[in-house]
């Protein structure tokens, strides 16, 4: 069963979202700030990290980027703040979604269970594993890993899923709608609406690509993207 750290400064909110993650048999551990977060994710080895903004330590954009220096684990921000512009600064540091404070349990299971698909597609291996190959960068679909010139790069389970459905479909524009429903799932329309621009441009910070004159991933305006051959 996959392990969840929760982390938040308020207890209640920890204990709130521990009881409704175990009632459906996921292990969770807790963490009440930025330190004990950072040394739980290192040696717990958590697979999703729910992880608050707004701790009196360090906030969670702080803590992400920390995270970030060790793990790809899946972290999706819990936040009072429901202002685009908060949601595009969490994505653009790491975080793999954002769940704006109040919110159900329907809401909760949902994008955790949506996070775990697709952090165990990008670790499981593909039956009859290939190499997807654009210009110079090689997709190797068993071992989940991407090479830019035969230099490995390190992608989140997110960014790798985007890169790879562009690839297989390189040549073709793909409506952000489209991405979206293939990357998350159903069940995420009040996802930020710039989930996928932000994502993709991480991906090309990855991939040194200028997105003013794109070598590999090129924006179609009032479109979508599309990977280039």
């Amino acid at each position: 069963m996959s392990k969840i750290l929760v982390v938040d400064d308020d207890f209640s909110t920890r204990q709130l979202v521990r009881k409704a993650l175990q009632k459906y048999h996921y292990v969770v551990i807790t963490a009440a700030n930025g330190a004990e977060a950072r040394t739980k994710a290192a040696i717990e080895r958590p697979d999703l990290i729910i992880l608050d903004i707004e701790m009196p330590d360090q906030d969670g954009f702080e803590v992400v980027q920390q995270i970030r220096r060790f793990s790809v684990v899946p972290v999706i921000f819990l936040s009072v703040r429901s202002e685009d512009i908060d949601v595009v600064l969490g994505l653009k540091l790491g975080a793999d979604d954002y769940i704006t404070k109040p919110f159900s349990e329907t809401v909760l299971l949902a994008r955790v269970e949506a996070a775990l698909r697709r952090a165990e597609k990008f670790s499981s291996k593909e039956a009859g594993g290939r190499v997807i190959r654009v210009q110079d960068i090689e997709i190797d679909t068993e071992a989940c890993e991407v090479r830019l010139s035969g230099k490995l790069i390190k992608l989140t389970a997110t960014e790798y899923k985007i890169l790879k459905y562009l690839a297989e479909n390189s040549g073709r524009v793909l409506d952000r709608d489209r991405i979206l429903d293939q990357i998350w799932g159903d069940g995420i329309e009040s996802f930020c609406s710039r989930a996928v621009d932000v994502h993709i441009g991480r991906l090309r910070r990855k991939l040194g690509d200028n997105p003013e004159s794109p070598r590999y991933i090129a924006t179609v305006p009032g479109m979508g993207y599309k990977m280039l051959r």
